[in-house]
């Protein structure tokens, strides 16, 4: 995809490109400048599906950022301690810092507004332990005054965040409390920063819900809304044009095909993965190398489409292996006869729909209570798309919807 997600900039290192994403992240830098520009922007939270393209995203605001906006990125996914994260930080603004050549002055300062630690050795030293939330505050500060001396502003982006979260409180084991408190002190600290720390803007992004971390939280006392300043945001799939654009860059990058039938097959791929670059790239390198270009017709690509889905060859099992995780063992039976009933229905339905249709194939009573509160969490994971007045429902992934009908067995309506 090299062709499609990178291209040079003046002094020839390889900016990574989000082919078709220019709309949505026109939308981000604008969210985090403000409107009018001399308000205050505000930080982002970003979730959606696994492969729906948020890392290339990130990515591309990294290597071409705003005029008067630098970025600072990393994946914390990998992290399960909130002193390992903040020291974490501390290194990338090191890093940072040196580029920005204010190196000298800043490290001194932070050094001794923390009490002192070895610059030079990149870590938090043994003999000094220094607390995530004093570490992250005073890092930030200082980091603010130097951003407000030359009118700029740093983003900082941390990919999988929610992730993290999960990981400080699993690592605490049965001792759940402790993990729940570690937690939130962190995303305590992160909301003060960027209330003190007007030049800081942040950016979460995760596959796993936000929500379901708070939830979790919630249940254990936590009381703290350490989201509320944030503007949350969805990138979705491509735009059906743009889609249909990107699966004929890679088409024609294959095989010579006639005008008339690039742009029949570039639809039929696009429409076919729901117009997520990621399985619009995959379904073309599928293509048999040794094809001809009379070969590739709309019939073949969707019967290379049906085998790929019927081999798992995406993984899109883990949108259903990670149900019990999400909504709870005793909820696996309900979600999935929810998400069945979605799957192979071609109309929207409504809650009460929903309900009656469970009650009837399952001969078994749900409350209708319990129906609109998975149905809530099931739009929060993408899963659902919620619309219309009266309320709606109808399963969100054109594509997802397509492997869960094979998968279970039922009759996938066309679109």
């Amino acid at each position: 995809m090299k062709d499609a997600s990178a291209r040079q900039n003046s002094s020839g290192k390889e900016k990574r490109i989000a082919y078709g994403r220019e709309a949505f992240i026109n939308e981000l830098w604008s969210t985090l400048e403000g409107y009018p520009p001399e308000t205050n922007g505000r930080s982002i939270y970003i979730n959606d599906l696994r492969r729906i393209g948020k890392t290339r995203i990130l990515e591309h605001m990294e290597d071409d950022p705003r005029p008067g906006f630098r970025v600072m990125k990393r994946d914390v996914e990998g992290i399960n301690s909130a002193d390992v994260f903040a020291q974490e930080v501390y290194r990338d603004t090191l890093v940072f810092m040196n580029k920005w050549r204010r190196f000298g002055g800043w490290t001194v300062k932070t050094r001794d507004a923390c009490g002192g630690f070895g610059i030079w050795q990149l870590k938090i030293p043994e003999y000094r332990y220094l607390p995530c939330e004093r570490l992250l505050r005073k890092t930030f500060g200082h980091l603010n005054e130097c951003l407000a001396k030359k009118d700029e502003r740093l983003v900082c982006i941390w990919d999988e965040l929610p992730a993290l979260l999960e990981n400080i409180i699993d690592r605490h084991g049965d001792c759940l409390k402790e993990g729940v408190l570690e937690a939130a002190r962190l995303l305590d600290t992160l909301r003060a920063v960027r209330q003190e720390c007007s030049h800081i803007y942040m950016i979460f992004t995760g596959s796993i819900g936000m929500h379901h971390i708070l939830n979790k939280l919630r249940r254990n006392g936590y009381k703290g809304r350490p989201l509320n300043d944030m503007e949350p945001m969805a990138p979705g799939p491509l735009v059906p044009e743009e889609g249909k654009a990107l699966a004929a860059r890679f088409l024609s990058k294959r095989r010579k095909l006639s005008e008339d039938m690039l742009d029949t097959c570039a639809e039929t791929v696009s429409e076919g993965v729901g117009h997520i670059p990621y399985y619009i790239e995959g379904l073309v390198n599928t293509l048999p190398s040794d094809i001809s270009p009379s070969s590739i017709t709309p019939e073949k690509i969707q019967k290379i489409l049906a085998d790929r889905l019927a081999n798992s060859d995406w993984d899109l099992r883990y949108f259903e292996e990670r149900i019990p995780n999400l909504y709870g063992r005793e909820n696996v039976f309900l979600v999935n006869k929810i998400l069945d009933y979605l799957a192979e229905t071609r109309n929207p339905v409504t809650e009460k729909e929903i309900v009656d249709w469970i009650n009837r194939v399952a001969k078994k009573g749900v409350e209708a209570s319990i129906v609109h509160e998975l149905m809530d969490l099931l739009v929060n994971d993408h899963y659902a798309v919620k619309m219309g007045d009266p309320v709606t429902y109808s399963f969100r992934s054109s594509l997802i919807r397509r492997w869960w009908c094979m998968n279970h067995g039922l009759k996938c309506p066309l679109p």
